[in-house]
């Protein structure tokens, strides 16, 4: 019971963890930007190369919510409604 309730603000965390901190030591919203900008020193285009990024951030905190959405089902299934 309390793993179901808590599941939602631990979902939450993870989600603004992933804002301020490294997702496993590897790929941080600083890094990101840090090698579009090198992309963009190479190539001048700084539209394609920062909404790229931005799409691969989007992704990365989907398939986390989706992840704990998913938990969440799975963990509430039984729970009577009404």
């Amino acid at each position: 019971l309390a793993v179901r309730l808590a599941l939602p603000a631990y979902g939450n965390e993870i989600v603004s963890m992933l804002k301020s901190t490294a997702l496993a030591s590897t790929v941080t919203l600083m890094e990101m930007t840090g090698v579009a900008r090198t992309i963009v020193a190479e190539t001048f285009a700084p539209y394609e190369i920062f909404i790229a990024a931005a799409l691969i951030y989007l992704v990365l905190v989907w398939i986390i919510q989706t992840g704990f959405n998913l938990i969440e089902a799975r963990a509430n299934r039984f729970v009577k409604k009404g």
